[in-house]
């Protein structure tokens, strides 16, 4: 491979974006808004009358209740997808990347951190946004291994082992960009180790 090749690669790994990501966030979180205006629209205007009775309208807006819960159930569930999502992307980029530079790397491993921490030329610990990559990897396992903050993730502030997990929304807005910056760290020290 060429070095003006391996110079192109670089640089168009190096623009990670989550965009596609953050799309599917709002459109769940807007549909879910807008689900439960007219919801609420809808209790409001119940009012008995001669065709509905007291009872058969409290069975109803109780029911009404119960799906606006489910719709905070599908954000919350859609706040797992996001992290899911997110450090899945970057596995797969890292994959390519990784794979594709250094080619002696078994492929199988690069998904272990410490296979990839041992197995690099430069220490990927030092590297901007290794910090946000690797606490998001922790709580992607965790929301893999049981829904609960492991007691890796609750090395990081504001986590706290066996807890459930929570606010991943803001989880993900405060560390989708160091996952951006980690792509590009790991893809400037290539371009460094390589004289690129």
């Amino acid at each position: 491979m060429s070095k003006n090749f391996q110079k192109v690669l670089l640089a168009f790994f190096e623009h990670f974006d989550y965009d596609e990501i953050e799309g599917l966030r709002d459109s769940i979180k807007g549909f879910a808004s807008v689900k439960r205006s007219d919801m609420a629209k809808e209790h409001k205007a119940l009012e008995p009358d001669e065709d509905i009775s007291e009872n058969d309208l409290q069975e109803f807006r109780a029911s009404l209740s119960s799906d606006m819960d489910f719709l905070w159930e599908i954000e919350g569930l859609s706040d797992e997808l996001c992290i899911l999502a997110l450090y899945k992307k970057l596995e797969i980029t890292m994959t390519k990347v990784l794979s594709r530079f250094y080619p002696a790397l078994k492929k199988s491993q690069l998904h272990n951190i410490d296979y990839v921490k041992r197995s690099l030329p430069f220490d990927i610990t030092a590297l901007v946004g290794y910090l946000s990559m690797d606490e998001v990897r922790l709580i992607n396992n965790s929301i893999k291994h049981g829904g609960v903050v492991s007691k890796s993730l609750s090395s990081y502030p504001g986590w706290v082992e066996k807890a459930p997990l929570v606010k991943l929304d803001e989880a993900f807005t405060r560390l989708a960009p160091g996952i951006r910056d980690y792509v590009a760290s790991v893809c400037r020290a290539i371009r460094i180790e390589r004289g690129l």
